[in-house]
């Protein structure tokens, strides 16, 4: 199966190099903008909320001004959008489960609200964000949508750190 986003992964330790490119429209770059990412594991955040406080990276990378509202608007609106998917799912079908035991009314509401899902996860797979950032606790992967900067962004990387252990996927 043809990969649908192209990931350059990096060592923690490694300051990442971008092409002299804005990383959506591939123009020459008149800004930067940062966004942020958490190591730390979605399972343990859910069971332990204060380690979300922990593991917070930071990562800068050029984007011309006409790309930015566009670049935040495709970053925060998919969330937005997949939170108000599960909130109107969890409110049309609670009525239809008022008669059912309260743990098993639990269960059913939260499998429908994962079903609701599915259209978005298809949506986030196929159609992947133009440049996205996952940590991990030793590597961080940098997400293109665009091969060609992907390309461009690891032999940069590798240039810059020969000895590195630098993959792209």
């Amino acid at each position: 199966m043809m990969a649908l986003s192209t990931d350059v992964r990096l060592p923690k330790r490694i300051k990442p190099v971008f092409p002299d490119r804005c990383v959506v429209c591939h123009c020459l770059p008149t800004s930067t903008a940062k966004i942020n990412t958490n190591a730390q594991n979605p399972l343990a955040v859910f069971l332990m909320p204060i380690l979300y406080l922990f593991g917070w990276s930071r990562v800068e990378f050029p984007l011309c001004s006409a790309c930015k509202p566009r670049f935040f608007f495709q970053r925060w609106g998919r969330i937005v959008v997949c939170w108000l998917v599960v909130g109107v799912a969890v409110f049309a079908a609670m009525p239809h489960f008022d008669e059912w035991n309260r743990l098993t009314r639990k269960f059913a509401v939260g499998g429908l609200a994962l079903i609701a899902l599915v259209p978005y996860i298809a949506f986030e797979l196929f159609v992947p964000r133009s440049f996205d950032v996952t940590s991990g606790s030793a590597s961080t992967d940098y997400e293109f949508a665009s091969e060609e900067y992907a390309v461009e962004f690891f032999a940069l990387n590798k240039a810059e750190n020969p000895s590195a252990k630098i993959e792209i996927r």
